[in-house]
């Protein structure tokens, strides 16, 4: 992965791919000029159930990559191209992505052996509480926090 953290794409009013970023075309590699962007993305025939433009959603947008199995975030501007014709650039935020399902996995797990806890606080969380459910000591993890 190159070091920029987000993959951009450019598409018009009909979901064609007009540009894309490096970091783009490696989390798509079948991103193509011309190509849908559900087809490039996903391999659908329409617009992803979470498309952001198809949804008509302002500003950015976490939901579970149903592919990738990983949180994406997800932003789509509208945008007039050079050519005077409308579209989108799309942002996807790929940071943390995979760090974030590990943890998230860990955590559906419920174990509480010490190396899952060592893994979910490495993988970037603030705390690990285990089930059942301590409403105390939530209570007073998250004050920690606020």
């Amino acid at each position: 992965m190159n070091t920029h953290s987000s993959g951009y794409y450019s598409i018009d009013k009909d979901y064609n791919i007009l540009s894309y970023n490096d970091t783009a075309r490696q989390l798509y590699p079948n991103l193509q000029p011309g190509v849908k962007c559900y087809k490039a993305l996903m391999g659908l025939d329409s617009p992803c159930p979470p498309c952001p433009v198809a949804l008509g959603i302002q500003g950015p947008k976490t939901y579970l990559d149903p592919i990738r199995h990983i949180y994406e975030t997800v932003d789509a501007v509208e945008t007039v191209h050079s050519d005077g014709s409308r579209g989108h650039v799309v942002e996807s935020e790929i940071r943390h992505q995979k760090l974030l399902k590990e943890a998230l996995d860990t955590a559906e797990r419920a174990n509480v052996f010490a190396e899952d806890v060592r893994h979910t606080l490495n993988c970037g969380m603030n705390a690990h509480l285990a089930k059942p459910l301590d409403v105390e000591k939530m209570i007073h993890t998250i004050a920690l926090y606020l």
